[in-house]
């Protein structure tokens, strides 16, 4: 599990952790990241989308599917 591996890497940097968090998928590893960046949301297999807001306004699922699905929430497509 990775809570916003992306914080302040270059995009060079988010293509060469992508590749490695392939790599350990590939090998049959489940991977759960907390991203806010949408090349990363869009290349995994499941998205769910919790919010729109924090504390009490939040913590509700607004969208799940996978990406390529194009599903919408009030927030906006995942």
């Amino acid at each position: 599990m990775l809570d916003e591996p992306t914080t302040g890497l270059h995009p060079a940097d988010i293509d060469k952790l992508m590749t490695q968090l392939q790599t350990l998928v590939d090998a049959g590893n489940t991977v759960i990241v907390v991203e806010h960046e949408r090349s990363v949301i869009a290349a995994c297999d499941w998205v769910v989308d919790i919010g729109p807001g924090a504390g009490n306004d939040g913590g509700k699922i607004v969208a799940a599917g996978p990406p390529t699905e194009g599903k919408t929430c009030k927030c906006g497509p995942i």
